[in-house]
């Protein structure tokens, strides 16, 4: 009996560590960048505001009319008004964690 609690223990908690690195993903546009607090703020078509911060391991990739994929782009390079896609951690608070940005110009 012992035992069957153990396994059931080690279950819930590899289940809660699965859970807490989910990430979802959201489409609007770029309405408020803090460049220094590199945190910035999404709105969807539907007028939904996100808080997102990044960071160091924040992937960010401009998708231009030209293709410049290799390129490696920084926090910096985001506008205001850009349509984005973020995919972003929901483990974390408000601002959430921006894991991917994909900008679309």
């Amino acid at each position: 009996m012992k035992s069957f609690f153990a396994v059931l223990l080690v279950l819930v908690l590899l289940s809660a560590t699965v859970a807490a690195d989910e990430t979802k993903e959201v489409f609007g546009t770029v309405t408020v960048i803090d460049y220094q607090a590199k945190t910035f703020s999404v709105q969807t078509k539907d007028g939904t505001k996100y808080d997102f911060f990044a960071n160091t391991q924040t992937d960010i990739n401009i998708e231009d009319q030209n293709y410049r994929r290799d390129r490696f782009y920084q926090f910096i390079d985001l506008r205001r008004g850009d349509l984005v896609k973020v995919d972003y951690f929901t483990a974390a608070k408000i601002p959430f964690a921006a894991d991917e940005i994909a900008v679309y110009r």
